[in-house]
């Protein structure tokens, strides 16, 4: 229904309009690679890497999702200290630059049905990259097992 809005002495009723912000994703495809490397008692060492396609078409391009095609290289570390566990690893991921000039998003506005002749907002260069830092802790209760002596039942 309509949401009243006062701005001076008189209040005025607005009837907002649902928001569509249009993506048109499309279907996309991965690839990964990766592995894990024992290299003693306490460490294992791990890297890998991706490459993915890109989820919208270059006219959808929009800054609240980077639907450009990517790639990605990781690398990572693991301390086993008795029952503890201390991860550490990074990722750099690398957006494709992508250049629009015949875009299709518009500037919405509730107030409005049609936006359809509204200016275009999302013309111009996208790029990006961004860096991943993670550190993790593991505390295991009980026996201590860790990737290079790996637990054996009979």
């Amino acid at each position: 229904g309509p949401i009243r809005i006062q701005l001076g002495a008189q209040p005025t009723d607005f009837n907002l309009l649902p928001t569509k912000i249009p993506h048109n994703w499309q279907d996309t495809w991965s690839v990964r690679l990766g592995g894990d490397l024992n290299l003693d008692e306490i460490l294992t060492v791990r890297a890998g890497g991706f490459y993915e396609s890109a989820a919208s078409k270059p006219a959808y391009t929009n800054i609240d999702f980077d639907g450009q095609e990517r790639y990605g290289i990781g690398f990572g570390a693991t301390i086993y200290a008795g029952d503890f566990d201390i991860d550490f690893g990074y990722l750099a991921v690398i957006f494709a630059d992508r250049t629009v000039d015949n875009g299709e998003l518009r500037i919405v506005s509730p107030l409005v049905a049609d936006n359809s002749k509204n200016p275009v907002i999302n013309n111009g260069k996208y790029e990006a990259f961004d860096n991943v830092f993670s550190v993790g802790f593991t505390y295991r209760y009980g026996a201590t097992r860790n990737a290079y002596t790996p637990r054996v039942t009979e």
